[in-house]
């Protein structure tokens, strides 16, 4: 399944020679993850790392803010969520993931760019003139500075020109508004 890698670890290493073992389902008080903050160990399966914030009085974070490049936060969440089906060089899988390098696809609308990272999209689509009748599914756990800074990561690289995403785009189309 392609979102499979969104838990943490697959698979428990085994001695040389034996088959990996299911891994153990995490604790019921482990930490949250963080889906910007997976990681591939290229010899072995794909893994998550957990990861907290400190609290304060209430429940707020006490870290404070520092502030953020769009584009190294738009490319922390494509290598660490998006480039496990679309590839590190958004290039995709013939036949399996579209690409977004180039795509005609992703740079035509970007509303409904925003609402496939939203809501999931399943069913056949036409991307550069080849179809793909894979699942994506909704990526709604990022919060709407995430789906700007990838979307926006995205539309600028991989031989792809556009415009940035705006955090208020996401959020009308998060409620629903076209």
């Amino acid at each position: 399944m392609a979102w499979a890698c969104q838990a943490a670890p697959l698979l428990d290493a085994a001695p040389s020679g034996e088959r990996p073992r299911p891994a153990a389902p995490p604790a019921v008080n482990e930490p949250a993850v963080d889906p910007t903050e997976m990681v591939h160990n290229a010899g072995g399966p794909l893994f998550a790392k957990a990861w907290t914030a400190p609290v304060g009085a209430a429940g707020q974070t006490t870290a404070a803010a520092e502030p953020v490049d769009p584009s190294a936060a738009g490319k922390k969440v494509f290598l660490g969520l998006c480039a496990s089906c679309h590839q590190p060089t958004a290039k995709g899988i013939p036949g399996a993931f579209p690409p977004l390098a180039g795509s005609d696809f992703l740079m035509a609308d970007k509303r409904r760019s925003i609402g496939i990272v939203l809501h999931g999209l399943m069913g056949p689509v036409v991307v550069n003139g080849a179809t793909f009748a894979n699942v994506m599914p909704p990526q709604a756990q990022l919060t709407d500075d995430q789906i700007s800074a990838v979307l926006s990561f995205v539309r600028s690289n991989f031989g792809n020109t556009g415009e940035p995403v705006t955090v208020q785009e996401v959020a009308e189309v998060r409620a629903g508004h076209p």
